[in-house]
């Protein structure tokens, strides 16, 4: 685990950590993959649902983001846990863009209109 802005680390599980916030009574936890924050490399998918089960609270992913491809790819995670996700770089750099990211994964995104109504496939 890495603290004040990544330069600090320590020896303390990230899991542990969480759950131990979760009987403090936290309402969620933001969970950051610092080898991959800010690569636009895709976020630690295996990592983020291994976090997911561990805790009964919402989980936000953080880190690689690179594409709307990396968005999608966090929706099964949904059924875990990860309830939302946050967007640094990629939005700096216009590889994502907040309107097509927010129809994309938003609330009516695209895989959830049908076709017959107008719906696209998942990447076009």
């Amino acid at each position: 685990m890495a603290t004040r802005g990544w330069l600090e680390t320590s020896k303390v599980d990230a899991i542990d950590l969480a759950q131990q916030m979760q009987h403090q009574g936290a309402a969620a936890v933001i969970y950051t993959d610092i080898k991959r924050d800010g690569t636009l490399k895709g976020p630690n998918i295996a990592a983020l649902r291994t976090m997911a089960q561990a805790v009964s609270m919402p989980v936000i992913a953080s880190g690689g983001v690179g594409a709307l491809r990396d968005l999608l790819s966090l929706l099964p995670l949904e059924t875990y846990g990860v309830t939302g996700v946050i967007v640094g770089r990629a939005l700096y750099t216009g590889d994502v863009s907040l309107k097509e990211a927010v129809r994309a994964i938003g609330n009516g995104r695209w895989q959830d209109v049908p076709p017959s109504l107008g719906g696209v496939g998942v990447l076009g």
